[in-house]
């Protein structure tokens, strides 16, 4: 059984590591979206339509798309890292267990690094002694912050 400093010590380790992580996703996300976004505007200006056919509309709509494509990569590029380090911080301050593992099985996604953090911050998480922690270190308030109906 793994006691209160170990655990303690796991979320300290976690914590860390997600501040690590966190920049890192973000560095999937720029060359994608530079990649879409060269699309878009290639497509988009109609360069590709003056050397295969007359001006099309298609073009246009293509690049349109691609632009679409390549902001969305972008918005979770910026998304992810800004979660995943925003769940480092909570987990050294055993805040938001819901939130920690949300990111943390997100993060499973992201082979190899995101993979091996997300599943030992499942693993840390999942315990009761590490559930306990959080619910220690939370506000008396904050469990219930719906309003009544």
């Amino acid at each position: 059984m793994v006691g209160r400093i170990e655990d303690e010590e796991h979320l300290r380790i976690l914590s860390v590591a997600h501040y690590v992580v966190g920049p890192l996703a973000a560095l999937w996300a720029f060359p994608t979206a530079f990649v879409f976004g060269v699309g878009a505007v290639v497509f988009g200006s109609g360069l590709l339509s003056l050397a295969f056919t007359p001006a099309d509309p298609h073009w246009a709509a293509g690049g349109g798309l691609l632009a679409v494509i390549g902001v969305g990569i972008l918005a979770v590029g910026i998304a992810l890292p800004v979660c995943v380090v925003l769940a480092g911080w909570f987990l050294a301050r055993h805040r938001h267990h819901g939130f920690c593992l949300g990111v943390a099985v997100v993060l499973c996604v992201f082979v190899p690094v995101g993979t091996a953090l997300g599943v030992l911050t499942l693993v840390v998480l999942l315990r009761p002694s590490v559930k306990a922690l959080f619910e220690a270190a939370e506000p008396a308030g904050a469990q219930a912050t719906s309003a009544p109906l």
